[in-house]
């Protein structure tokens, strides 16, 4: 056995060694030099794991990935959305766009040190280079201007939304507005540049707020409680009834009063209501007006202009109440508010219940129900100008028992007092030793009817307060007592229906006062024989008159003249208080 020597051992060894360092060298420094080519190809290409606003730059060198995230300026092209369904596009060649960054990519590539490029696979980095336009502003103001949408006769001024009435609905609704098409010029302006500069592709000229909007839609609250109180009023029902007829004022006729301003809010008007009280009273008032009455002398007609009677309205608390029963939407029947009544609506507002008073007879009729049940000669004001017992129609304004009757040189106590023309009325005249025939041009009153006790006593038992009292003249050529015994039931013109039944009752009568007719001729022959001696009595009394004649010339100086004057607004005969104590005589 060969037997090595302990240095050629360590010698073996040793060359061994260092062949494996050699090796080992060799591999670092290829290594090294691998490391240092990718260091020298990262110094001019993006590491890996670059982004710049938002795309994968990786290997791209700086103009490789500014290319790639730079916009196309050249076939840029961005598209309008407008109203109506309408389109337009503006090209980026058109306003010379082109881009420009604030940071450029060569920039953000000295950021990485190519020594470190092996980082990239650990480590992602995002960079964000922000692009600035440039447009030519001359060219794009000029297309802005040439835009089918910015020119006049393609914008459509935007109409609010308001409440409307359907009459087919008979209520209100919303009408939707009207947005229109005028656009606003900087807004337009303001919105296609921040989609350059976003690089979008379409601008939505409703989204980006570029018209003019409607200051009022359907969506406004205002509106909508205009919608609701409008609908309230037209809701509202008010029924009058006038005697049979019946009026009606619903939202028919209620919305033409109702007013939308153009704030969107609504108003009920007041005047239009007071219009319609109005031409209602005008309708349905009778006061003051001309009536034509069929008298009791064989229906013979009188026209009487004159008196206080009839339906009189109080318009301003009828305007009121109208207004306020609408205003709340009330459903309602009611009675007109009035200052004055009469019997019954229609032109014969007298009815069938009255006093009748024939001043040139010098007669008076009471009629119940149609039915004449009083008649009786009366005295009344002496014709003198300042005491005549006017005509007209009038209201009893009140009755009273025991009235003391004051006047100018006279208090005079009465059992029964009826006035009906301020202080002229109906009442007991004890001191006249007779009544009827022209006694009146003598002894007449200072303007009431006098009336015998009993009679007025009978009369006192029917009267009431209102009650129509007829005062006319009318000359009869047949006697009065053949008048008297065939009354005729009494109304207007107006009302046929009573009419014919006073016909029938008429006829009965005339035939049952056809034989008395004879006997009464013949006490008339009887009468004329007492008659003559009567005329000797009057011609001796005839001085005793002329003393009594210049005692009342001084009484009457001092009398209020009784003609009758319309009342004014807010009085009335039937609104005078009761008086204990009266002028009238």
């Amino acid at each position: 056995m060969e037997i090595i020597s302990k240095e050629v051992f360590q010698d073996t060894k040793t060359k061994k060694m260092s062949k494996k360092v050699k090796i080992a060298i060799g591999v670092a420094a290829g290594l090294a030099l691998v490391y240092l080519l990718f260091s020298v190809y990262f110094s001019s290409h993006f590491f890996i794991g670059t982004q710049i606003n938002g795309k994968n730059c990786s290997f791209k060198t700086a103009s490789e990935a500014e290319k790639m995230i730079s916009p196309n300026t050249q076939h840029y092209v961005i598209t309008l959305l407008e109203r109506d369904g309408k389109t337009e596009e503006i090209l980026g060649e058109e306003i010379d766009l082109k881009t420009q960054y604030d940071i450029t990519t060569a920039k953000l590539k000295k950021k990485q040190n190519p020594l470190f490029w092996i980082s990239g696979l650990f480590k992602k980095r995002t960079y964000t280079a922000t692009v600035k336009f440039q447009y030519n502003h001359e060219k794009l103001e000029k297309i802005i201007d040439r835009l089918d949408c910015m020119q006049k006769e393609n914008s459509r001024k935007p109409v609010n939304a308001k409440v409307v009435y359907n009459k087919e609905q008979k209520c209100y609704e919303l009408q939707e507005a009207d947005f229109g098409t005028v656009v606003i010029r900087e807004n337009l302006v303001n919105a296609f540049l921040k989609t350059i500069e976003e690089m979008g592709e379409e601008v939505n000229l409703d989204e980006a707020k570029c018209y003019q909007e409607p200051k009022l839609t359907s969506q406004s609250d205002i509106l909508n409680e205009t919608l609701n109180k409008a609908n309230q009023f037209c809701k509202a029902s008010v029924t009058y009834e006038m005697g049979e007829e019946k009026v009606v004022v619903d939202g028919e006729l209620i919305h033409s009063w109702i007013k939308i301003k153009k704030d969107g809010s609504v108003k009920l008007l007041k005047e239009k209501v007071k219009e319609y009280v109005d031409e209602l009273a005008r309708e349905y008032d009778t006061f003051g007006m001309t009536r034509t009455f069929t008298t009791s002398y064989k229906k013979k007609k009188v026209t009487i202009n004159q008196g206080d009677y009839g339906w009189w309205m109080n318009r301003e608390t009828e305007t009121d109440e109208l207004y306020n029963a609408i205003f709340e939407g009330e459903n309602i029947t009611r009675k007109p508010a009035y200052r004055q009544e009469a019997a019954q609506y229609g032109k014969n507002d007298i009815g069938d219940t009255y006093v009748e008073i024939n001043l040139t007879m010098q007669h008076m009729f009471l009629y119940v129900d149609g039915k004449l049940v009083l008649e009786s000669d009366i005295v009344t004001g002496k014709p003198d100008g300042k005491h005549n017992t006017p005509p007209g129609v009038y209201g009893m304004t009140y009755t009273e028992r025991n009235a003391t009757l004051r006047g100018p040189g006279y208090v005079t106590p009465v059992s029964y007092w009826m006035p009906f023309n301020g202080d002229i009325g109906l009442h007991d005249a004890t001191w006249q030793s007779a009544f009827g025939g022209e006694r009146y041009k003598v002894y007449g009153s200072h303007g009431c009817v006098n009336l015998p006790l009993s009679v007025a006593q009978e009369l006192f038992e029917y009267a009431y307060t209102n009650m129509p009292v007829v005062c006319y003249f009318l000359e009869v050529k047949d006697d009065k007592k053949d008048n008297k015994q065939k009354p005729q039931n009494n109304t207007t013109t107006t009302t046929a229906t009573t009419q014919q039944t006073t016909e029938k009752t008429t006829t009965q009568k005339e035939k049952e006062t056809t034989k008395k007719e004879k006997e009464t001729t013949k006490k008339q022959k009887e009468t004329t024989k007492k008659q003559k001696e009567t005329t000797k009595k009057q011609k001796e009394t005839t001085k005793k008159q002329k003393e009594t004649t210049t005692k009342q010339k001084e009484t009457t100086t001092k009398a209020n003249n009784t003609t009758t004057k319309p009342p004014q607004e807010g009085t009335s005969a039937q609104e005078t208080g009761k008086q204990e104590e009266t002028t009238a005589e």
